[in-house]
């Protein structure tokens, strides 16, 4: 029973995945005073009591002059623990840091006590300085207090929870689950309580839990192909247009069914893949916001097998108008030092990819069907919610919501699928998500799907996701062979309609509709890790291999007495702002790298799992609760709508006031996550009537916001358009304060005529022309109403640069549409 019938190469990877686990049982034990220990020897210890080999080969991933456990495993099980402790290393990037005197550059605590360095606070593109915050050690606690990161004084370390950690693995090691059902369960329970737990205590950035999956994922590897690996990652294109294709009809249930059957087709394709391949599901490095990436031995037939699959996905999905561009990198043991140059090489591929959206599809055998040939000899029929043409014997005739009697609808398959799913949305709070190899409600690529409050239900699935919630394990589950897990999903979904929002609006019956993505998260994974550790320990340059610190400069005079603003640096002596440049000082070469911390696998899979905590689950909270880690409610009941949130981006439709308050406070709420400047956020936003087609503004949107941060994209970004304006994040703050002075002004008796005097003078036409008229407007309404001395000021500072003439112009309209009674 339990692992002990297990191969031995299936023990490895278990070995792999909990190989360190004595960390969290030796600063247990030495926190509490009770003994101090060495890890490996704990985890050998634990294990034992489930299986020898298993203890054996987990024991033996140390290797060197200080601590060598490897040389004390028996024999026959030397050359698997050998592939635990290679792994182990690739899965922190091949670095072992003790010769570093990182103590000297970042404080620390004694080892056991050691918090998790927040890795969103070790970012540095040159946006400005940030200082470490640290994170609670303790088990994932979906609460502000414990998810916020706080100065090292603050954190609190708590490895109280290892006796709930034990017992949930000893109720799963003993379990009878499949070899990939316990991988995926174990895994689970390891990321519930170690996530926040720090890998090492030394550089205390990367979660144990993101290193012990890792050093699982390689190992599994090794055991094909001890040398080489594929990184497969994917990308799905088409998703704005799939999401907002809708008819009025019901809408805005439609819009979260679409998003969230969006989220099921990224999972269903990365589970059809790694099924396709062979290989266990615990491969999935990540699985969020319409990408995913795997990490796969390096074997012909597993890329034989790969290109396979994707053509019968696209196939697939192709009547959707939706494209999975996957693209792979075959990478050496070494290259793993660097894991961000990896997946800086498969993004560039997938770029160029999804530039040739279903190219390897255009081949000869699939004409007739490419084209849809055999339509032509069939009735098409018009889908009454997404307008698309299907054959007559493709569409459903269904009465959407019997209780409103209404008439039966023409739907298509697809969209009766996403009917089911935006349904079984409504009042899901602490509901589950079945995954079927065969069965389920809702069948995706072959994938099949139940969504469900009622967790008896689920007896027959594959796998479940418990949604929002880590309590997930279930004995009697567990007896069935079902793979048991949690996962963070935006799950917001209402019966309202999208013209009813306004009534939580205030002033003007309009919407407003938001996109907001993170700026520059490329180089945020590829090098803003590396930077600031260079910062801490020096650079290296690759051209004339000097040593060095950084000192900056300003590039225009070479003055080295500047100040850092909120994004960049301004020279005194010139006055010129610009974006930092790490160069060598001896040889002015470009070409320098950190001294040796990189973004290695593990971090980058920390940095993301973060980056999922956020938008995955705190935003959604944000959007309803008006707050999550601030105290502050921008406003007192909200009538925003989550359409889709993951990854690094989000999509919001809500009452115009509230979504703007809504911008501010995302801003405000990232900051407090993550406490560095370096994060930032942009947003377009459209006020539109609350019949405005949703298709067209979305396609607005996200048009005002790529042409906001190309505006801005030499300042770091950081931008948002509103009411036809570009202007920074920092320059709303203005905005609102013309806004909220503005509004005092009227509720004590100023006519809101002073609002549309001063917007006919302030056009980008006549600026300067009608400085003259804008004075006397002011001064007019000054002799009736008196007290406007601040408005004048306001005035004069816009005129002469000192304030934003865009964000002036904002403030007005804002006030103008809140004043509308």
């Amino acid at each position: 029973m339990g692992v002990c019938r297990l191969k031995l190469e299936e023990k490895t990877v278990i070995a792999a995945l909990l190989h360190d686990i004595g960390k969290v049982i030796n600063r247990y034990k030495a926190k509490a005073r009770k003994s101090y220990s060495q890890h490996a020897e704990e985890t050998r210890e634990f294990l034992r009591s489930f299986d020898e080999e298993l203890a054996e080969i987990a024991y033996g991933h140390h290797k060197g002059k200080d601590y060598d456990t490897l040389s004390k495993v028996e024999p026959k099980l030397r050359k698997y623990a050998e592939i635990i402790c290679e792994s182990d290393n690739l899965s922190a990037g091949l670095e072992r840091l003790e010769e570093l005197k990182i103590k000297e550059k970042i404080a620390s605590k004694n080892w056991f006590e050691q918090p998790m360095l927040s890795i969103l606070s070790t970012i540095d593109i040159g946006k400005g300085k940030s200082e470490e915050m640290y994170f609670d050690v303790r088990e994932i606690t979906l609460e502000p207090y414990y998810l916020r990161p706080k100065t090292l004084k603050e954190a609190g370390v708590h490895y109280e929870f290892w006796e709930k950690l034990k017992n949930e693995i000893i109720r799963v090691l003993k379990a009878n689950l499949s070899f990939d059902k316990l991988l995926f369960t174990i895994s689970n329970v390891l990321k519930k309580y170690t996530f926040f737990v720090p890998a090492d205590t030394t550089i205390p950035d990367t979660s144990l839990y993101e290193h012990m999956r890792l050093s699982a994922i390689f190992a599994y590897c090794m055991l094909e192909n001890k040398d080489r690996f594929i990184l497969i990652k994917g990308d799905i294109s088409g998703i704005q247009d799939f999401i907002v294709t809708i008819t009025s009809k019901k809408a805005l249930r439609f819009l979260k069914g679409r998003s969230f059957y969006l989220e099921l087709l990224n999972l269903a394709s990365t589970f059809r893949i790694v099924k396709e391949l062979g290989i266990p599901s615990l491969q999935i490095l990540s699985c969020a916001a319409g990408n995913f990436t795997i990490i796969a031995p390096a074997k012909n037939e597993i890329i034989d097998k790969l290109k396979k699959v994707i053509k019968e996905i696209n196939k697939e999905i192709l009547n959707l108008g939706i494209y999975i561009a996957v693209e792979w990198e075959e990478f050496s043991f070494k290259d793993v030092k660097d894991f961000g140059n990896i997946l800086k090489r498969v993004d560039e591929k997938l770029g160029e990819k999804k530039s040739k959206r279903y190219y390897e599809l255009m081949e000869k055998e699939n004409y007739e069907w490419l084209f849809r040939l055999e339509d032509y000899e069939s009735e098409l029929v018009e889908c009454e919610i997404c307008k698309r043409e299907v054959r007559k014997e493709d569409l459903k005739e269904e009465k959407i919501d019997p209780e409103e009697e209404e008439e039966k609808i023409k739907v298509c398959k697809t969209c009766y699928e996403i009917y089911k799913i935006s349904k079984s949305l409504i009042n899901l709070k602490d509901g589950y998500i079945g995954v079927y190899w065969r069965n389920g409600d809702i069948k995706i690529l072959g994938i099949g799907f139940k969504i469900t409050k009622n967790i008896k239900q689920l007896k027959d699935a594959d796998y479940i996701l418990k949604v929002n919630s880590t309590d997930f394990l279930n004995n009697e589950l567990l007896k069935n062979n079902v793979g048991l897990g949690f996962r963070f999903f935006n799950t917001q979904a209402a019966e309202t309609r999208i013209d009813e929002l306004v009534k939580f609006a205030e002033g003007a019956d309009y919407i407003g509709i938001m996109k907001m993505d993170g700026d520059d998260i490329g180089r945020i994974f590829s090098e803003g890790i590396s930077i600031w550790w260079g910062k801490k320990i020096g650079f290296i340059c690759e051209d004339c291999k000097n040593k060095f610190f950084p000192e900056t400069e300003c590039p225009n005079c070479e003055d080295k007495d500047i100040k850092q603003k909120q994004i960049g640096f301004v020279c005194k002596s010139c006055g010129k702002e610009f974006i930092e440049e790490i160069k060598c000082p001896n040889c002015k070469s470009k070409k320098v790298k950190p001294t040796r911390i990189v973004t290695s696998p593990s971090r980058y899979a920390t940095l993301s799992s973060l980056l999922e905590i956020f938008y995955g689950y705190c935003v959604e909270r944000i959007c309803k609760d008006g707050y999550f880690f601030t105290t502050t409610r921008p406003f007192s009941k909200s009538g925003i709508y989550v359409v889709y949130s993951g990854g690094d981006d989000f999509f919001v439709i809500g009452p115009w006031n509230q979504i703007l308050d809504l911008s501010l406070k995302i801003k405000e709420e990232l900051q407090k996550f993550t406490n560095n400047p370096n994060l930032t956020v942009s947003s377009g936003i459209l006020v539109c009537k609350k019949k405005f087609p949703v298709y067209k503004s979305y396609q607005i949107v996200v048009e005002s916001l790529e042409s906001a941060k190309e505006k801005f994209k030499d300042k770091g970004k950081d931008a948002i358009s509103i009411f036809n304006e570009k202007i920074r994040f920092e320059e709303l703050d203005f905005a609102k304060e013309v806004k909220n002075m503005l509004i005092d002004a009227i509720e004590r008796g100023v006519s809101r005529a002073i609002i549309y005097s001063i917007l006919r003078g302030m056009n980008h036409n006549a600026k300067f022309a009608k400085k003259w008229a804008i004075k006397y407007v002011i001064a007019r309404f000054n002799e009736r109403y008196g007290e406007l001395g601040w408005l004048d000021k306001f005035v004069d500072d816009v005129l002469m640069g000192k304030k934003s003439y865009s964000a002036f112009l904002v403030g007005l309209r804002w006030t103008e549409l809140l004043t509308r009674r």
